[in-house]
């Protein structure tokens, strides 16, 4: 994205200082967060679809969030709410905007085992991902303990509303999970499952980058990733995964309520 003189652009300014609503979905990597993040941007009353990739260290970086999207959608914010996900423990998240009461955090985490070998096979399918941390089971076991555990952190420090739901739930009860969704934000549009491909839908640095991102609709067929996982590397994790759902789910004021691991 080019930098912008903000200066140059009084109306993008103004669109940016209008004060909106946020959406952070926190979440992990290969969680579908892709395409739940294209259900809600494909929303006319939600702006964004991508991860960011900033920190939330005030409310100005709300702001911050509010033009880069605009910049992303032609200098333009048509509704009232503006979508970031945030997927890695690096991202700060200060208690100032946690607290917000225009800024809803929607939790969710997927099921470990589908999670990791996802994550491995799509490295490792990239040029030189060998090299890459998140080609090495155990690093990626690691990560997804340690942000399991910064998901409840954050859980318990906010004091607002806030929503969860099991990553799986999209695919095998999406009916349900985009209602309760829909509710939560107090959208007027239904949430569907089918989703608008955007400019940069499949792009690499901006998120899922699979064919099944471009369908334009949920996919229940998943594609089954010829993964190595050891067994004490999902133990780990699906320990994590069975205390972390447990946690949210009493953290979280809207949620699936029989969705305990």
């Amino acid at each position: 994205m080019a930098p912008v003189d903000y200066l140059r652009s009084p109306g993008l300014v103004a669109t940016a200082i209008r004060p909106r609503r946020t959406v952070l979905l926190l979440s992990h990597m290969r969680s579908y967060s892709s395409l739940i993040s294209h259900i809600l941007g494909s929303s006319p009353e939600i702006d964004g679809y991508v991860e960011m990739q900033r920190q939330y260290a005030s409310r100005t970086d709300l702001v911050r969030l509010r033009l880069a999207v605009a910049r992303m959608h032609g200098d333009r914010l048509s509704g009232r709410y503006v979508l970031d996900k945030v997927l890695h423990d690096k991202w700060r998240i200060d208690d100032a905007v946690l607290h917000d009461r225009g800024v809803y955090a929607l939790f969710s985490v997927h099921e470990p085992e589908a999670t990791i070998k996802s994550t491995v096979a799509m490295a490792l399918s990239r040029k030189g991902g060998a090299q890459d941390w998140k080609a090495d089971v155990g690093k990626v076991g690691d990560y997804y303990v340690d942000r399991c555990a910064s998901l409840v952190a954050l859980a318990e420090r906010r004091p607002a509303r806030s929503a969860f739901f099991v990553g799986e739930r999209l695919i095998d009860r999406s009916d349900e999970t985009l209602a309760m969704l829909t509710s939560y934000l107090g959208l007027t549009t239904p949430l569907s499952s089918s989703y608008e491909k955007f400019e940069n839908t499949r792009k690499r640095k901006y998120g899922d980058p699979s064919e099944n991102i471009a369908a334009g609709e949920i996919k229940r067929e998943r594609k089954q990733h010829d993964v190595d996982v050891p067994a004490e590397v999902l133990d780990r994790c699906r320990a994590a995964y069975t205390s972390t759902v447990g946690r949210l789910l009493d953290l979280c004021d809207v949620t699936l309520p029989d969705d305990r691991a």
